[in-house]
């Protein structure tokens, strides 16, 4: 913090860990830069965010990672571990990867983020997650999976049909169903 003094972390969350934390932080003598703010709603961690200049998550392990796309569609750059969900959202571009329980390498990666925070553009890190993770994006992986799936092993796989041949919709037409 002494190479940060304007920085302030807001901690969102709470289990076993915050005292751990809080203590930590009067040992460091840096209560007056961190708020620990408990537990958080939904809409208030879209609002934090809004509010926030970058996201971090020091996680042990994740499976995808929702959260790092969330800090990105706002605009935000993200510090994260290698945990196993974040490598295939965080990249050089939009934030910093760094190794689970090394406090040294988080510790790097928010003053290089601090010092170079310039370099990520909002508009950029939300045009280029939309781009990767919208939902065009992922129907397009989606249509191009199935489609592979089908040129693979369609032919081999053998389909069959519920019987049903016409689809109800809300306005019902007599010659629709007669």
């Amino acid at each position: 913090m002494a190479q940060c003094p304007q920085l302030r972390l807001n901690i969102g969350g709470s289990g076993q860990e915050e005292q751990r934390l809080k203590q930590q932080a009067a040992d460091l003598g840096i209560t007056h830069a961190v708020t620990f703010l408990g537990a958080l709603q939904p809409e208030a961690v879209l609002d934090l965010m809004r509010n926030s200049d970058a996201f971090v998550l020091a996680s042990r392990t994740e499976t995808f990672g929702v959260v790092y796309i969330e800090a990105l569609s706002q605009g935000l750059p993200v510090i994260a571990t290698r945990c196993g969900g974040a490598e295939s959202i965080v990249s050089d571009g939009n934030g910093y990867l760094v190794p689970v329980d090394d406090d040294d390498a988080l510790a790097d990666a928010l003053i290089k983020m601090y010092e170079h925070h310039s370099d990520f553009e909002p508009a950029r890190l939300r045009e280029n997650c939309l781009n990767e993770f919208g939902e065009n994006a992922v129907i397009g992986r989606l249509i191009g999976i199935f489609r592979q799936a089908i040129a693979e092993y369609g032919k081999k796989i053998p389909v069959k049909y519920s019987g049903l041949t016409k689809i109800r919709t809300r306005r019902r037409s007599r010659r629709q169903y007669k």
